[in-house]
């Protein structure tokens, strides 16, 4: 600014400062707006325009939100929707009704008058506290059945689908009472099912069998699995238990398989003595109905044979059957009817008592073997048991070196003594004047073997057999004269 600005009026620089201040102003020009920059200049300022243009990845990006917000919401209504049909099933079925109708099924199926204890239902299984089942029909092999603490394992989908199948059901403890009728049982059951349910497997961990009034039989804390089958026979395994079986004793139960058919149950059974060591399995048919036979085949191994042979032969011999193989037959509900046959095979058995074994003994003194003879070589029997006799048949004992035994022996119901035995001795016995007495009565030699046939007699509780007397008749043959025989013997042991 000049030094003369000072000199200038107040109107005319106000007049100047307007005019200023009016060409700085912009004003529109055409493609724009004209504008006047600090240094003077003037310049055309062009305004950009906002473009507006279609973008599908947004609109479907937009689409795929809503369509996202509307499947979390029909998620939730479905979860909701399915809490409220859980809670209503949940309701049902532990209600009155249900428990109505599922009682209604388990008499329908099993022909039993039922009462239920405590349901509980969940999703994934039920419980009940208690069931129990009783059969008026006379005719029926079952009387009652009382299970406790019943568990059924189904799945949530069967729960969902209301047919609970192909799962299991388990049971804390059952108590079963059965007996035998006068004809085939009947189940009078119905195809009615209110409760649609199709269980393929029960498994019972502790069950109690009781065989009726006045039985002797008896099996308890039995482990058992009951199988129900479209196209076989049902079966009911045993894997533990305890059986008493009138005659034999207690045993327990290491396995056992059980199928049923309309007249008769088919029975595979493996029970180890608890009194003493032996198993036995036995495999065949039994009936249901008094009188009904039974037919078992039976296998022994490492088995007490005093404990297998009748009570009044048990001083004669005693031992253990290596392995036996016979057959056992019976009338259901008559024990007196039993026939046993076993063809019995041991390595150690031994024989005491008889007669002859005395005068062996006395005879053949120097030995101590003959006085209390065992045999440990490969030896064979039959034994045949009824309850008014036992038979030992096809007898061949062998102590290689010192004696072998064949023959039968029996007692029979009057405890009477038959029969007739072989004994052999080692050849190398026969010599000097003993040996001359020997060779008298022992006559046949086989080159291994001098061999006696002795007959037995008497009562069991005092035997007899006639192989002193023969020693006497040798004696006096020998001697030319008629001495005692005990005294001759005496001579001839020297």
């Amino acid at each position: 600014m000049s030094e003369n600005n000072d000199n200038i009026p107040l109107d005319e620089m106000m007049r100047n400062l307007k005019k200023v201040a009016h060409q700085k102003q912009s004003r529109k020009v055409e493609g724009g707006e004209l504008v006047v920059r600090a240094d003077g200049s003037e310049a055309i300022k062009v305004k950009s325009k906002k473009r507006r243009s279609v973008q599908p990845k947004k609109e479907i990006e937009k689409k795929n939100a809503k369509r996202k917000v509307m499947l979390i919401a029909g998620v939730i209504g479905l979860v909701i929707l399915s809490f409220i049909a859980f809670s209503v099933l949940l309701g049902y079925f532990n209600g009155n009704r249900f428990k109505s109708k599922l009682s209604e099924t388990i008499a329908n199926v099993s022909g039993a008058d039922v009462e239920l204890g405590k349901v509980d239902v969940n999703p994934a299984s039920a419980k009940l506290s208690k069931i129990d089942l009783k059969w008026s029909d006379p005719d029926s092999l079952l009387k009652s059945l009382v299970l406790d603490r019943v568990n059924a394992h189904y799945g949530v989908l069967a729960f969902l689908g209301g047919g609970w199948h192909g799962s299991a059901v388990s049971i804390e403890k059952a108590e079963l009472n059965v007996e035998m009728g006068k004809s085939n049982p009947k189940l009078s059951s119905k195809s009615e099912r209110p409760v649609d349910f199709e269980f393929g497997l029960y498994q019972c961990l502790a069950l109690d069998v009781d065989f009726g009034k006045g039985s002797l039989w008896d099996f308890k804390n039995g482990s058992v699995a009951y199988r129900v089958s479209d196209e076989l026979d049902d079966q009911l395994s045993i894997d533990d238990g305890e059986l008493t079986i009138p005659t034999f004793g207690e045993f327990s139960v290491k396995n056992g398989l059980v199928s049923f058919d309309s007249d008769s149950a088919q029975v595979f059974l493996t029970i180890e003595s608890s009194e003493h060591a032996g198993i036995i399995s036995v495999d065949g048919s039994v009936g249901y109905t008094e009188g009904s036979q039974i037919e078992l085949k039976t296998q022994l191994q490492n088995y007490s044979l005093r404990e297998w042979i009748d009570p009044r032969a048990r001083r004669f011999f005693n031992g253990e059957i290596t392995s036996g193989e016979g057959t056992l037959k019976m009338k259901l509900g008559d024990m007196d009817s039993f026939d046993i046959t076993t063809e019995v095979s041991t390595k150690e058995v031994g024989i005491s008592d008889f007669e002859f074994i005395n005068t062996l003994a006395q005879l053949l003194v120097e030995d101590d073997y003959y006085a209390n003879p065992k045999f440990t070589d490969q030896s064979k029997m039959a034994v045949s048991r009824t309850q008014s006799k036992i038979e030992f048949s096809g007898i061949d004992l062998i102590q290689n070196e010192h004696m072998r035994i064949k023959g039968d022996v029996a007692i029979d119901e009057s405890n009477l003594i038959s029969g007739s035995i072989r004994v052999g001795l080692p050849v190398v016995l026969v010599s000097g004047k003993r040996g001359e007495v020997l060779k008298s009565v022992f006559s046949d030699d086989d080159g291994e073997y001098i061999w006696a046939e002795v007959n037995l007699g008497g009562e069991a509780s005092q035997p007899s057999d006639d192989l002193d007397e023969q020693f006497k008749a040798a004696a006096i043959k020998i001697g030319g004269q008629v001495p005692l025989f005990e005294q001759k013997f005496e001579e001839f042991s020297r």
